[in-house]
Parts: C-alpha cells; structure tokens; sequence
C-alpha cells in the first residue's frame, strides 16, 4: 500500500469516528443522560448553597442521576483515548463537541479526574 493511499485510509476512518462520535452524543439514551446531568447545572445556578457534597449524595442515592453520570464520563473518556490515540483530529471534537464536553466537565470536575491537556485542548481560544 502507498503511503499516500495509507493516509486516506487514516483521515477517512479519523472522520468515520468523528461522525460515530457525535451520532452516538445525539442517540436518544445521551439525550435523556445530558438531561439528567442538566439537573445538577441548574442547582449550582440556581439553588443558593448547593455545593459538592450535596451533588456527591444526589448522584450516590440516585440511580438514573447516577448512570447518566457514568454514561456521560465514560463518554469523555473515550473521545480523551481517541484523541490521545490519532483516532479523532482535536481540531473537529472542539468545532463539534469542545464547548459541552468542558463545560460538562467543570461542572463534575470534583468527581472526575479530568485531564488538563484535553481540556486546554478543547477550550475555545
């Protein structure tokens, strides 16, 4: 195989991922997880005195909040080993993705172990 057909071969299935990657952000069972992870956003905003340990107890007693978490994170890092890995270009999760992916992350950063360098890497400059 040449190495200028190998290429194509590597930026269609790069683009093949990023279409599987936001097809997947819009599937009907994220929808209903990035909901319930909408919750938490609007207590922070909104309910004086909500703090971490209040979001930790909630996510712990409550099952769907729970899963919707889980799924969400897991989300996230699966887009963090794709772009580690060559398998997505940065440039396109943050056109697409970047924003939501960040702002979803700081709202559980306290949960999650977030990489830094993935998250300075979506910011908007």
């Amino acid at each position: 195989m040449s190495v200028i057909r190998q290429k194509d071969d590597e930026n269609s299935k790069r683009i093949q991922n990023i279409f599987e990657l936001i097809s997947k952000w819009d599937d009907p069972h994220f929808l209903i997880a990035r909901d319930k992870t909408r919750e938490i956003k609007e207590k922070l905003k909104y309910k004086k005195g909500y703090d971490e340990q209040e979001i930790i107890s909630e996510i712990k007693y409550n099952q769907d909040l729970k899963r919707s978490v889980i799924l969400v994170l897991n989300y996230f890092q699966t887009i963090e080993f794709m772009i580690k890995n060559n398998m997505v270009a940065t440039y396109e999760i943050k056109f697409h993705l970047g924003g939501v992916i960040v702002e979803i992350l700081e709202r559980f950063k306290f949960i999650f172990k977030q990489n830094s360098l993935t998250i300075k890497k979506l910011r908007k400059s």
